[in-house]
Order: structure tokens, then C-alpha cells, then sequence
């Protein structure tokens, strides 16, 4: 159900466009989960610029495809230390 790496491979018509993320919002209502990205800048007003909405069994997938990610990430670079807030 998930996709990463090279397990899931789509036809492009055009390269597909990155964007920084240095804040995000998340939100849900009972049928879907809402996660905004955008960038944060101190003294100026945040942007955002793209807005994610996935049906809350996919949005579990993501969480899982994105653990998987970061401890891969860990192995090979360390752990990181979160901050506490």
C-alpha cells in the first residue's frame, strides 16, 4: 500500500517539483487527515505552499513508511536528539 525507493515507479510527463518544508500544520475531520507544509522565517509571516489530504488508513502508512525512513536514517548517520518543547 505504501510506496518508497524504487518499489513504486510512475510515469512522468514533467519532473516532479521540490519544495523546502521548515513548518507543517496538521489537521483531520472523520473522513480525512490534513498536513500543510510551508516555511517559517523569523519577523516575517509563514507560507504555505503545498497541502496533503489522505484518508486516515493511508495517513497510518505514511507514519509507518516514515519511522521505517528515519531509524534507516539513524543506522547510517546517528541518532538524533529531539528537542524538548
Amino acid at each position: 500500500m505504501h510506496a518508497s525507493g524504487d518499489d513504486w515507479v510512475l510515469e512522468q510527463k514533467k519532473p516532479l517539483e521540490g519544495r523546502y518544508a521548515n513548518c507543517f500544520h496538521v489537521g483531520f475531520n472523520s473522513l480525512e487527515v490534513l498536513i500543510e507544509f510551508g516555511q517559517c522565517h523569523a519577523g516575517s509571516s509563514n507560507l504555505l505552499h503545498t497541502r496533503i489530504i489522505l484518508q486516515p488508513l493511508f495517513c497510518m502508512e505514511l507514519m509507518g513508511t516514515l519511522a521505517k525512513c528515519m531509524q534507516e536514517y539513524e543506522e547510517k548517520y546517528g541518532a538524533m536528539k529531539q528537542d524538548s518543547k
